[in-house]
This record gives structure tokens, C-alpha cells and sequence, in this order.
């Protein structure tokens, strides 16, 4: 079901999560608040390339996506972005838009 901006009838879905990573280890997530009606997974796809994972189809173009990195990351420069009905992609990289893995955490925020 895509949510449409003047869709009054049903109310918005939060995600809130720190996730930490260690170069090429797989990253760890605290979930803080999660009404998707699921545990999503976040995964290290490559260099620079980390995903968060679910399997209900709630993700559209109307999904706000916010990502920002702790005091102490590594690397200067993260972004999301919407991918498919059930992945957020998230990708790391340093001033010359390198793909660089992070070392430290980011705050990541979805609102469906």
C-alpha cells in the first residue's frame, strides 16, 4: 500500500536506529523505536555500501530518509536513499566521493 501525502486515513510508520560499523564488519543496529511490524536487517554490501533490509514492502517514493553521523565517524560524507519496496540504501564515502567504509556509528531515521 503507497501512502499519498493527503492520505489522512492511515498514520505514519517510524524507524529510529543507531548502527555502528567497524570497516569491513558487518554492522550492528540499537533499534529505539520501530512500528514496522518487523525487524528490518542492515547489512555491509561492500566498500562504502550498507544496506537496511526488510521484508514487508513498506518502503515508496514518499519515504523520508535521514542519516547522520555520530560525533567520531570516520568517514565525512554518508547518504540514503530510497532503493526498492523493501531496502533503504546507504552509502559512505570521503571528500573525493571514495567509497570508504565507516568506522563509528550514524543515526538513522525512516518515516513511511
Amino acid at each position: 500500500m503507497a501512502y499519498r501525502e493527503n492520505d489522512t486515513s492511515r498514520p505514519s510508520i517510524y524507524f529510529k536506529a543507531l548502527v555502528t560499523c567497524s570497516g569491513e564488519l558487518g554492522p550492528t543496529m540499537i533499534i529505539s523505536k520501530n512500528d514496522l511490524g518487523e525487524t528490518p536487517v542492515v547489512s555491509r554490501n561492500s566498500t562504502g555500501d550498507y544496506q537496511l533490509e526488510t521484508v514487508a514492502g513498506l518502503f515508496d517514493i514518499t519515504t523520508h530518509v535521514l542519516v547522520s553521523l555520530a560525533i567520531g565517524a570516520t568517514t565525512p560524507n554518508i547518504r540514503a536513499s530510497f532503493a526498492d519496496s523493501d531496502v533503504i540504501s546507504i552509502k559512505t564515502c570521503n571528500v573525493s566521493d571514495i567509497a570508504t567504509d565507516l568506522d563509528g556509528s550514524f543515526y538513522l531515521s525512516i518515516e513511511v
